[in-house]
Parts: C-alpha cells; sequence; structure tokens
C-alpha cells in the first residue's frame, strides 16, 4: 500500500484564501494536507479573522485562541508531515519563517513559494529544497511542487 504524502502548508493570515486555493490544488493532486487555519483545528481565531477586511494580529484576534495553542498545534503538525510547503507573503510574516526552519531541523522536505523579491533570500534558499516564484497565479506553483515530489519521493 501506498503511503498518503503529508503536506503542512504554511502560511500567513493574509494568504488565506490562496492557501486554501492551494489545498484543494494539492489535495487534488493525491496529497493529505494539513492546513492550519482550516476550521478542523479548532481555532476560534480564524473564524474572526475571516470576517476583517484587513485582518492583523491585534487585540481583535490575538488570545481567542491562546499563542501556546497556535504554536504547538502548528509545530506538532509539522513534525507529522512529510513535506512543508512555504507560501511566503508579499507582507512580512514571522510564523512561516519558524515552521520552515523547524521542518529544516527535521529534516523535511521545504518548498517555498515565494515572490520575485524574495527569490534569492539567503534563509529560504539554505533551508528549501526548492524554491518557486509565485507569479500571478500561485496555484500554478501546484505543478511545480507535485513534479518536484514524484521525483524526490519516487
Amino acid at each position: 500500500m501506498v503511503k498518503m504524502i503529508k503536506i503542512y502548508l504554511a502560511h500567513s493570515i493574509h494568504e488565506m484564501k490562496m492557501g486554501s486555493d492551494i489545498s484543494a490544488e494539492l489535495t487534488e493532486c493525491g496529497y493529505c494536507v494539513i492546513n492550519p487555519f482550516d476550521m478542523e483545528f479548532n481555532r476560534a481565531d480564524v473564524e474572526k479573522i475571516e470576517k476583517l477586511q484587513n485582518p492583523t494580529w491585534s487585540w481583535e484576534t490575538d488570545y481567542i485562541t491562546s499563542p501556546k495553542k497556535i504554536v504547538e498545534n502548528d509545530l506538532k503538525s509539522v513534525s507529522e508531515a512529510d513535506v512543508i510547503v512555504a507560501i511566503f507573503p508579499d507582507d512580512l510574516t514571522i510564523g512561516i519563517t519558524c515552521e520552515m526552519f523547524k521542518a529544516w531541523e527535521l529534516g523535511k522536505i521545504v518548498i517555498s513559494i515565494v515572490p520575485k523579491r524574495l527569490i534569492h533570500h539567503p534563509w529560504i534558499n539554505y533551508c528549501s529544497n526548492i524554491v518557486f516564484e509565485r507569479d500571478e497565479d500561485p496555484c500554478d506553483a501546484v505543478f511545480g511542487v507535485h513534479d518536484y515530489l514524484s521525483g524526490e519521493l519516487d
């Protein structure tokens, strides 16, 4: 029996729609996708974040779900995944970088999808097995992810 590959999808609150789209594409390719913003993770903050026009970490969202629970659940999911796909936003982010580094420390396959300005970032390139530039349709990178994994995991 072939083991289903688990992919942890690291992305920020600003990429929730993009993360959901990429998650659907990867699922359609036959992967088991762990999306930390899916409601199955019981994150009450996600429902509130989705209702905000321009979400930020503020008193509006911060302490609905405890930071300890969020970080520990994310790190547990990273450790249980075979592959981490990190979708870097145009804005600053902290969590994605931490998740990417933890995955790298654990020897996981790390695939990064980045905006053009980050394509040569030393930390992203050092900790990633492969880096894809995010273009107009970030879901296009899914085909690159699938092709890479098909060759890497055969």
